[in-house]
Order: C-alpha cells, then structure tokens, then sequence
C-alpha cells in the first residue's frame, strides 16, 4: 500500500514503565530511551492511498490522530498504537478488519495556515507555531526513526514495515495543549516532554507478516 503524510505533529510524554506495562500486550517488550519510556500522540493528514496497481481509493485523504508507545518483539524496535482515530468511517472498517489496527471514528479538525497549526477532536485541543528546521537528537531519532509497526489478530503476532526517507522536523512552540488519549488508554500520569513536526512525505507498506503465537 502507498500513502502521503502530511503535517504531522509528534507531542511527546514520558510515562512510568508500570503504567505502560499494564497497557502494553505481553508479548511486547518496551522500549526505552536512557531507561526513560515514552507515548506520543501524532496527528496528521492521511492522503494519496493506493494499493499497486489501482488509482487513488475513495478513502485517499483524512485525518488521524494516534496515541502510540516504543516496544521491541524479539529484538526488533517498533511502534505500538493504542488506537488510531480517523474522521473517515470506510477506511476505518477496513483498517480495522482487514489490517487489524485499532482504527476508531472520531471527528477531526485540523488547520494549517501559514506557521500557525491548530487541532481539534474529543480527545485532544491543541494548536503551535511551526518554527525552524531543527536538529534530530539521539531521542528525536528514538522516537521518530521507525519503520516497524506490531499488532495481532488475537492469535498471532504481526509486523508490518513502512518505507519512507528520514525525517525531518521543526520545532514548534506551544500555544495551547490539552490532551486526554493518555488518560484514556490508563496512562494518566504522563507528563508532557515537547513536541516537534515534520511536513511528511510519500510512504509504503509491506504486508502484515506473522512473526509469532500469542501464548
């Protein structure tokens, strides 16, 4: 499958690792960056979807917004998503049931005008300046440089791999936060870290492979 991202936001958390545990499948082993664990909700639009060989599907652009974690599955570093909420209830069917990610119907509102970026939906009131390019820390690269995403249909455990170039970012500056997906995927005492955006680019995806049993 191909994509384009656009616009994405990265709005870090360091969280504790006993809450994240008790969110986390078993089968996952977190993730950490110097002993520290993080989520990040990542907001951003989706468009351009195609699978090889097809035009454009009807789905080809909406907004999502994800809450995901950094886990590792026999030594492999990746991203778990706790759900990604989308405002388009066909592509979120599909996601759902064929790709078996916690894709979920959510109003979503987003707005770029200038260096000005404002998003809004029942989870999450947010709006930044997009400032200058910035240079990627070791953390930065922990918690953006990743090509590996893990789900499971309830029996197996699967990896999916994304292709894309390196990231980008930009520092932002905030000007208004409030966020209630940690909260509500039982990591209520998250704290806010900072934030940074990339203006996107041109992906694709491998298959969904089979990499293990769920015991």
């Amino acid at each position: 499958m191909k994509q384009r991202w656009s616009d994405l936001l990265f709005i870090n958390f360091e969280v504790e690792h006993q809450q994240l545990r008790k969110v986390v499948p078993d089968y996952l082993e977190l993730d950490s960056f110097e002993g520290k664990y993080f989520t990040s909700v990542v907001p951003f639009e989706m468009s351009h979807v195609s699978f090889p060989f097809t035009p454009p599907l009807p789905f080809s652009r909406l907004n999502e917004l994800n809450l995901r974690t950094y886990v590792k599955y026999q030594g492999v570093s990746g991203i778990y998503f706790f759900t990604l909420d989308s405002n388009h209830k066909l592509a979120n069917y599909i996601a759902r049931n064929f790709f078996h990610l916690p894709y979920r119907n959510s109003k979503i509102d987003m707005e770029l005008k200038g260096s000005s970026y404002s998003v809004e939906s029942d989870m999450i009131d947010l709006k930044v300046q997009i400032k200058d390019k910035k240079q990627k820390s070791d953390r930065d690269k922990f918690l953006v440089e990743r090509y590996i995403l893990y789900t499971d249909n309830g029996k197996n455990v699967l990896r999916g791999q994304v292709k894309h170039k390196p990231w980008e970012l930009h520092s932002v500056e905030i000007e208004r936060l409030s966020e209630i997906l940690n909260k509500t995927y039982g990591l209520g005492r998250s704290g806010f870290v900072d934030a940074f955006y990339g203006s996107g680019f041109d992906v694709s995806f491998d298959p969904f492979r089979k990499v293990g049993v769920i015991n």
